[in-house]
This record gives C-alpha cells, structure tokens and sequence, in this order.
C-alpha cells in the first residue's frame, strides 16, 4: 500500500507550486533548461516530484529551482534579492527538515545534506532549526533595504515628494523593484521576508489606517488577521524597517522611512509603527510618548514636502530652486497660539503657517533680520536699513518692499492672520 504524503511535505509542495504559478506556470523544460544555464541542472522528474510532493525534496532541487523561477521572471533579477529570496527557501526547506524529524515513523526517501557543526545550530528536542541560514538571510534583506533607503533619500532630498509612477519604475542597480503594488496599499514582494511598504493617505478619511492619541497605527488589510498582515509580522518579528507613504494630494507621495512595526494590537486589529525601533515589543505605558515623537518626525517630512510641492522647490524670498537647501519654516511656532474662532490651534503643521526658505533667509527670518507684512511684503529692518554700505547687508537690504513668491494654489500660501501675529513680534522684537 502506497504511503501517504507527510502533511508538512504535502503544504511545502504546496507552496513550491503556489510560487511556481506566480512566476506564470513555465513549461519542465524552459526551468530545466535555466537549471542547466545556472550550472546544476535538475530534470523535468525532479521538477515534477518536487511539486507532487510525494517525496523529501533534496535542498539542492529547491535551490536551482526557485532560481529560475526568478530568472524565468526578470533575467537580470538583482543578485541581492535573488540571494535573499534562496535564503527565504532555505529557511522554510529547513523548517520542513524539522517537521519531518519530529514524525517518529516517517523516513526519509533521500539523503539531506550534511548540517553545520552543533554551534552554529538550535537544537529543540528532535527538531534542528538552522539559526545561520535565517541570520544570513535577515543580513541580505536588511542590506538590501539600506541600500533602497540611499536611493530613495537621494530622490525626496532633490524633489521632496514622489509620484506613483516614480514608486512604481523604481530600480536598484537597474533592476526594476517596485516600491507599491499597484492595487493595494501594502507591498510584499514575493522576494522578501517581510513587508517592504505601506501607504496611508494622510489626513484624509480612510478604512485601511487609524491614526490615533495612543499611538501611530495601520489597520489590518482585508478584513483578516492573516493574508497580508503575515508579512506584516514578520517585519516585527526580524525588526525590518520599511517605507510609509503619505499620500498629500495632486498624486503626491511623501516617504517616511526607516519605519518599524513596533506592536500587533490583535484587539484593534491594526499595528503600530514608529520611526524608531528602540520601542516596547508590547503596547504598553511607554508607547504613547514614543509615539508622539514618531508624529512629530511624520508631520515634519509631511510639511516639507507639501511646502516643496506647493512652492515649486523655490525660496519664498529669492527664488532659489535647490531642494537640499532649502527649509519648511514655520510662521508662528507652537509657543504662540492662535484661535481663529472655532477652537483650533492654527500653529499645526499646515500649509497656512508654512513658508519655503533657503538656509540663509530661514536663519535671518528667525534672527527677525526681516519680517513679512499680511499683505506678503518683505520688510526689513530699520536697523539693518540705517548701517553703512556692505555687499551682503546690501543684497539683504535689497529685499525691502519686495513681494514674497507665493504657491499658484491660494489655498497653499501663508495665512494672512499668521503673517500678522509673526510681523507683531518681528516689529516688537527685531524691526528696530
């Protein structure tokens, strides 16, 4: 009588198959003939038995044919991701080991290759876990994780915000990765451990993320707590950091990264995320501090960007259009409120108390070296006014009577009542 199938076989054949069907159900022969070009060919049998899952699979089978089946997808799939997807494999070809072992009566069909030395393993009872490969591949990804952080930073440091054909075309070493889906607001790239993105659409109403006094949340997806929320845990699990886009309208994306998932409250049914992997493993009493930090580092890239984005990467003042130099300053700070009636605080991190400023004007901006009527003209002051001729008091003196260069959109520039209440003290503190 014929054996039946290990169930741990049965599910890991399983999901060799799923991925199999990911890549587009290539023919035994074309992934064969990768195997081969790859330098450790497999025949069609092995391939064939390897998705029946009647048999152990040898870890080399495994290895040769996840390859290709990257390689069947993108020839010139990058060698980091490709190693960190092997190394996925390997981790999950190991757990089968374990299970396997635990089965008193099953036996093997073939041979595993030889293990590593008992130090550089975990043994549990029966079971042993390969602590390296798992180690090695949690390296790969967070290396690989880095390296898209440079070149992102590199490309919100020149235009501040991105647009969505900008995350989807993204490349690194000129492979193509992107960093959304195209139809959900979560990432999961087939190729990596955990979660590489998820997208929020800032202030404006939305069922997928809450964003709340106790911390700085993101709902569970489809309405489960599994499906895309694993790959979710296993970014809290391995501590990866990964990317939250911030949507600030006109298609507009801002990135707040590195981003940790710091908490899973099962209960609310969403995660908690913070810029800042230095928090409790737990919801606990700490968190909502923390988490007030973590807003505040999200309002500040938020405000920059949106002040870019609505200043056309240009100094209010001069007119300079160099991104790296230039600073979201605000117009009253939180120490100066002011209450339009209804209650709010309008000192927020909107555009009506924001102005784009290069780095020389934000600094004589705040000395009070010039002030900006409500009217947006610049003013400045009498004492610089009355000195003797100097070249650069000159070009600062030049500025008096000009007009500030505001955003197209009205709704963008600087309240006028805001604009008021920092020319009071400008006039009070630093006019004369």
């Amino acid at each position: 009588m014929a054996r039946t199938p290990h169930p741990a076989l049965q599910q890991f054949s399983r999901e060799v198959k799923e991925r199999w069907i990911e890549a587009g159900s290539p023919a035994y022969a074309r992934i064969a003939k990768l195997t081969a070009e790859d330098g450790t060919a497999i025949s069609q049998g092995s391939i064939s038995n390897l998705l029946s899952g009647k048999s152990r699979p040898r870890w080399d089978t495994v290895r040769v044919f996840v390859r290709a089946l990257s390689r069947y997808e993108n020839p010139h799939c990058n060698p980091a991701l490709l190693m960190a997807v092997v190394q996925r494999w390997r981790t999950r070809w190991a757990q089968l080991q374990n299970e396997l072992a635990s089965t008193v009566d099953h036996q093997p069909t073939h041979p595993t290759p030889p293990t590593r030395p008992t130090d550089e393993r975990a043994r549990d009872g029966n079971s042993v876990i390969d602590r390296t490969d798992s180690a090695d591949a949690v390296s790969i990804e967070a290396a690989l994780r880095q390296k898209i952080f440079r070149r992102l930073r590199e490309a919100v440091d020149q235009r501040g915000a991105l647009n969505r054909a900008d995350l989807i075309n993204f490349t690194i070493d000129g492979t193509s990765l992107p960093l959304v889906d195209r139809n959900r607001g979560i990432r999961n790239p087939r190729g990596m451990l955990a979660t590489l993105s998820v997208m929020s659409r800032g202030d404006r109403d939305s069922s997928d993320e809450e964003y709340g006094d106790s911390g700085f949340g993101y709902a569970y997806r489809s309405g489960t707590i599994h499906g895309d929320n694993q790959k979710l845990r296993k970014a809290l699990e391995l501590k990866l950091p990964l990317i939250l886009f911030r949507m600030i309208g006109h298609g507009a994306y801002v990135p707040i990264f590195p981003v940790y998932v710091v908490a899973d409250d099962i209960e609310r049914r969403r995660f908690m995320l913070a810029i800042d992997n230095d928090l409790p493993d737990q919801i606990g009493a700490r968190l909502p501090d923390r988490a007030e930090y973590t807003r505040n580092r999200v309002h500040s890239a938020e405000f920059r960007a949106r002040l870019l984005h609505a200043y056309g990467i240009r100094c209010a003042v001069c007119g300079l259009g160099v991104a790296q130099l230039l600073d979201a300053v605000h117009i009253v700070g939180d120490a100066q409120s002011v209450d339009d009636g209804s209650g709010r605080n309008r000192t927020t991190s909107s555009l009506e108390n924001g102005l784009l400023l290069c780095s020389n004007h934000h600094r004589a901006f705040a000395a009070k070296l010039f002030g900006i009527t409500p009217d947006y003209t610049i003013r400045v002051a009498d004492r610089l006014m009355a000195e003797g001729d100097d070249g650069a008091l000159g070009q600062l003196r030049g500025l008096n009577g000009r007009s500030l260069l505001l955003p197209d959109n009205r709704e963008s520039r600087p309240s006028p009542d805001l604009l008021a209440v920092a020319f009071a003290a400008f006039i009070r503190d630093g006019a004369g």
